[in-house]
């Protein structure tokens, strides 16, 4: 609203009311995911709400091991139980995850053995190795 100034000093009050005061806001629930692994750097443990997505990620597996797999103690569905970094919808309880690590196979000297007591699977040069192994037991097969 407007008024004119007149030529003294004058006090003007405003007086204010709530309006649709919704009163006190009721906190959303959170619930815990603890996350267990034996990897390092593995994310994701926290507070979460119903519905929210929580990303996991198992870290880097320990020297020799490999991630195998995610289980859960209470029902979750896993975007990739068998990926090391997946994500679930949270429920209305907390949950434990469990990131399981295997022990990585080592290849077996023999397996690829060319006949001379010596394997041809070494380190970065498998596949050629490997190639030249299957060319060298087709030779030897048709020298028999």
């Amino acid at each position: 609203t407007t008024f004119t100034m007149p030529s003294y000093p004058v006090v003007v009050t405003a007086h204010f009311e709530d309006i649709n005061d919704p009163g006190p806001v009721e906190p959303v629930p959170t619930y815990s995911v603890r996350l267990d692994s034996d990897g390092s750097g593995e994310t994701g443990g926290g507070d979460y709400r119903q519905g929210e997505t929580v990303n996991i990620y198992a870290g880097t597996p320990p020297e020799g091991k490999q991630f195998k797999n995610w289980t859960a103690d209470r029902p979750v569905t896993f975007a990739n139980v068998n990926n090391a970094d997946t994500t679930f919808t949270m429920p209305n309880y907390p949950v434990v995850v469990t990131a399981h690590f295997e022990d990585v196979e080592e290849d077996d000297p023999g397996k690829y053995n060319n006949g001379g007591g010596g394997g041809c699977d070494i380190g970065l040069s498998r596949i050629l190795l490997l190639t030249g192994c299957i060319v060298s037991r087709i030779i030897s097969r048709k020298k028999r």
